[in-house]
């Protein structure tokens, strides 16, 4: 007898503004930083994996929030970390943006967070990140930053056994 491959689902790059919390899916991680940069980046690679690797475009996307802090009108388009399915930065991936990056002190103030990842479908599946724009990211076990979590970082290819698939709420500093 002879046993099929599970079918993989296909891969699904979302964008989420924290602000309204809305997600915006892809099947192209290209097209998903398109939209997360409000169209300034076009050129990514299609590959989210592959993206995480492109240190000229993670300069690019730290420049848009550069940009910003230089006096820019505030809009959203600024990224704030890129979580990712599967460790090594693979899977699908969820991109958060906000209105402008973090500011890069580490006095703990918060300044964006997602008090519940529920309702966008990505409870309990984070397993690598990279953050963007001067931020660091804290993950939380449960919906509205119920402990335990980690510590702010801002790179991780594995979030670690105690968190992986297991994130439920963010925060940004």
């Amino acid at each position: 007898m002879v046993t099929a491959a599970p079918v993989r689902a296909p891969e699904r790059h979302c964008v989420v503004p924290v602000s309204d919390r809305e997600a915006r899916c892809f099947t192209s991680f290209r097209r998903a930083l398109a939209e997360a940069t409000t169209g300034r980046i076009t050129d990514a690679p299609g590959n989210a994996a592959a993206a995480a690797a492109d240190r000229a475009l993670e300069r690019r996307i730290n420049t848009l929030a550069a940009e910003r802090q230089r006096g820019d009108a505030p809009r959203e388009g600024y990224v704030l970390s890129i979580e990712y399915q599967h460790e090594n930065f693979g899977g699908s991936s969820v991109i958060f943006t906000g209105f402008q990056g973090c500011d890069g002190i580490d006095n703990g103030t918060i300044e964006f967070e997602f008090a519940d990842l529920a309702p966008i479908g990505w409870n309990d599946t984070i397993s690598s990140f990279r953050t963007y724009s001067n931020c660091r990211v804290s993950h939380f076990e449960h919906p509205h930053f119920v402990t335990p979590r980690t510590l702010f970082q801002t790179t991780l290819s594995y979030i670690g056994s105690l968190m992986n698939d297991r994130a439920s709420s963010l925060q940004w500093t």
